[in-house]
């Protein structure tokens, strides 16, 4: 509605007081409503346009004094001239309320009347606003209530009287808030206060009793405990992190233990009383994860906290494991009696750690291992030693990033990584001796370690879900992988640029996912793939190849075989013994001059042919090239080679197929070809019953007809190649023409 429209809406609707469907109101210069004096009732929604930001001069909502229900929204977004809702005064019931953005707006006096809500509560970006106290009727919502950076707002007061939410309660980055205030609330999906700098207590959260999900603080600085959380006894998880305030977790005294599966309390920096009964209990009996770390001294680990509750723990069993410190390395065994395998994650990154010696008990690892400092610090690791017992990672095995790592001795156990194990980025390592035990990898990354000259240590290694080898500088040789026979995956080549030979891959014969050797300016032979059958696909670019010696044995590629950009390969005649590829790409290779080694392979293989870009390449025309394009009138694309193989015509030319003519056992020709109006063709015994289709490169039939001579006007066709089809009786004939 615009300011004419609300002026007249008496006349043009007269007696109306019920709206069925959505009111919005918007437009040039709206200075005020008492059009809408009569309007009890809107069942859809009340929104109020930001248009009216710009242009209008509506400060009040007088003029609504006589409604009294919205079925959908109530929504106020950033109208900054609307000062407060003083003509809502009549207000019953709404669906939802959104004020978000009306920097005018100081209250919400004027919904005071106000008392159901039947979903949410969204106030968010009023800076101006400092009272709510117009909402102090509303005693239930089945939604969320999200309170959100408002600026100038100290306390929640007029939420006092709710009692139930079945959403959650957000409250974040209000820069003035000192107090809850939700001194009736009983029950919630979730709690979530974030980003609070003044406030200083949960006082107001007295009645809470029950969280569905989530008890979540973080991230406030004048926070110093949880009194006021004295009744929260169920909540599935608790997260507390970042709170530079807050000393004690007093007032989690009631929870009960087995209702949580989940308990965070991380990097709260003077955060040293964790003993709170509740916490107790859960950590003595978890149902969950026990993360608790980066805190003060008295709760800076779950052994710490232990001992403030006078308590000792065996191993927590679903819980992760976080060494940031020498002394808990060298702790862990007091503090973890007989804890030898370690159902969660186990993460080793913290400042000044020099060896793993404390952890000689451990023999299993359920979840990931990461051995990684932090980007800001520096671990001392030369060697793994200390971890001898381990024998199995059930997740990923991740050691990245450090610097003075030179040996994974320490690992001699090790037989099984069943997620991906990762080397990455440890610049002093030499090779992999440590791993002589290892026998069982999903995935292997072994990635830009600089010092890095052999894999020695793999040696055990047969099977290997996936291989990645890249960016190491000084790897001169696979050596390592001679018993390697298969890789379930994808089997990655990148960039090693000392890297001279791979003939210790002799006895490797599949890969299941994609062979790709890219870059590694001083491998010149793929000798060691001899034994090479089968890989899924195989893309070989910006290699300093010459030649392909090494893929003599391969036989079948399920998808992609590609050459792209190997400015010194000359030819490919060991590919001899390919017969099938679904993709053929051959692009951009500077001296290759023919195709001849791909003899064998079988057109009905293929399903796209891409020769393109390779400027000496001029014999292209190998049986399957010319009888995929005899088959097909589109997926192949060929251009910018040498004569011979230039474009499509030259290698069609070539082949013999649909230029000139084409002979069949019935000795049909079809001329002339090109032609541009008519053509004719001669060969069959009887010009009757002969049927005629005519395609386009896209498939699509351009002329159907049935004929009862020898000539076809084809005037009508758009200059290009077609595949002209006769059918006569049981024989069927197809051929390319050409309209110019």
């Amino acid at each position: 509605m615009d300011q004419m429209q609300i002026d007249s809406f008496q006349v043009q609707l007269p007696g109306v007081s019920k709206i069925g469907g959505n009111v919005t109101i918007g437009g040039d210069a709206i200075d005020n409503l008492e059009g809408l004096i009569p309007l009890t009732r809107i069942d859809g929604n009340l929104n109020f346009h930001p248009y009216i930001l710009l242009r209008g001069g509506l400060k009040s909502l007088s003029g609504l004094d006589s409604l009294e229900i919205i079925g959908g929204n109530l929504s106020l977004m950033y109208t900054d001239s609307i000062i407060n809702l003083d003509g809502l005064s009549n207000l019953d019931s709404i669906g939802s309320l959104l004020i978000d953005g009306c920097g005018s707006l100081t209250n919400l006096d004027g919904l005071q009347n106000l008392k159901h809500i039947s979903s949410d509560i969204y106030l968010m970006n009023n800076n101006s606003l400092i009272d709510i106290s117009g909402l102090a009727n509303v005693e239930s919502l089945d939604g969320f209530i999200d309170i959100n950076s408002n600026m100038l707002l100290e306390s929640l007061q007029g939420l006092h009287n709710i009692t139930e939410i079945t959403g959650a309660v957000s409250i974040s980055n209000n820069q003035s808030l000192k107090s809850v205030d939700l001194n009736n609330l009983g029950t919630a999906y979730g709690f979530y206060a974030s980003q609070n700098p003044s406030l200083s207590s949960l006082e107001g959260l007295n009645k809470l009793k029950w969280l569905d999900y989530m008890l979540s603080i973080w991230n406030h600085d004048s926070l110093e405990n949880l009194e006021g959380l004295d009744s929260l006894m169920f909540v599935d998880k608790i997260v507390i992190s970042y709170n530079e305030g807050l000393q004690s977790l007093e007032g989690l005294a009631e929870l009960v233990y087995d209702s949580l599966s989940y308990l965070r309390i991380n990097n709260n920096l003077i955060l040293s009383y964790c003993s709170a009964q509740g916490i107790c209990d859960y950590i003595l009996n978890p149902n969950g994860v026990v993360d608790i770390r980066d805190n003060d001294d008295g709760c800076n680990n779950p052994p710490q906290v232990a001992a403030g509750c006078g308590i000792t723990l065996d191993c927590l069993p679903y819980g992760d494991f976080y060494f940031q410190h020498q002394w808990e390395i060298d702790s862990f065994a007091m503090h973890y009696s007989n804890c030898t395998e370690l159902a969660g994650n186990v993460l080793i990154n913290g400042d000044g750690i020099t060896n793993l010696d404390g952890l000689s008990g451990i023999t299993i690892v359920n979840g990931n291992l990461t051995i990684e400092p932090d980007p800001a610090i520096q671990m001392n690791l030369s060697s793994l030693s200390g971890l001898n017992n381990l024998e199995l990672v059930a997740g990923g095995l991740r050691i990245e990033n450090n610097e003075q790592l030179s040996s994974l001795n320490g690992l001699n156990s090790l037989e099984s990584v069943l997620g991906g194990f990762y080397i990455l980025n440890n610049d002093k390592l030499i090779d992999l001796n440590g791993l002589n035990s290892l026998d069982t990898v999903w995935g292997f990354s072994v990635n830009m370690n600089d010092s890095l000259q052999s894999l020695n240590g793999l040696n055990d290694i047969d099977y290997i879900g996936s291989l990645s080898i890249s960016e190491n500088t000084n790897l001169h040789s696979l050596d390592g992988l001679q018993n390697l026979e298969q890789i379930g995956g994808n089997f990655y080549l990148f960039h090693n640029d000392h890297l001279t030979d791979i003939t210790s891959l002799s006895k490797l014969t599949n890969i299941g996912g994609d062979l790709t050797v890219n870059g590694n300016e001083s491998l010149k032979s793929l000798d060691g793939l001899q034994n090479l059958k089968y890989a899924h696909s195989i893309q070989i670019n910006q290699t300093v190849l010459e030649n392909l010696e090494g893929l003599d044995s391969l036989q079948y590629v399920d998808s992609y075989f590609q050459l792209y950009d190997n400015d010194d390969l000359l030819h490919i005649e060991h590919l001899k013994n390919l017969t099938s590829a679904w993709i053929l790409s051959i692009n951009d290779n500077a001296l290759l001059e023919s195709l001849s080694g791909l003899d064998n392979l079988e057109y009905d293989s293929l399903k796209h042919v891409r020769l393109i870009n390779n400027p000496l390449l001029s014999f292209c025309h190998i049986p399957a090239v010319c009888d995929f394009m005899s088959t097909h009138l589109e997926d192949y694309r060929i251009e910018d080679n040498a004569q011979g193989c230039f474009d499509e015509f030259q290698v069609q030319d070539s082949c013999g197929v649909g230029i000139a003519e084409y002979q069949t056992s019935r000795n049909i020709t079809i001329f002339p070809n090109p032609a541009t109006n008519k053509i004719y063709f001669r060969g069959f015994d009887q010009l009757q019953d002969i049927r005629i289709s005519v395609y386009d490169q896209l498939g699509k039939e351009q002329i159907k007809c049935l004929i009862l001579s020898s000539e076809l006007d084809i005037t009508d066709l758009e200059p290009g190649l077609y595949l002209i089809e006769f059918e006569q009786n049981e024989y069927i004939h197809r051929e390319l023409i050409i309209k110019n």
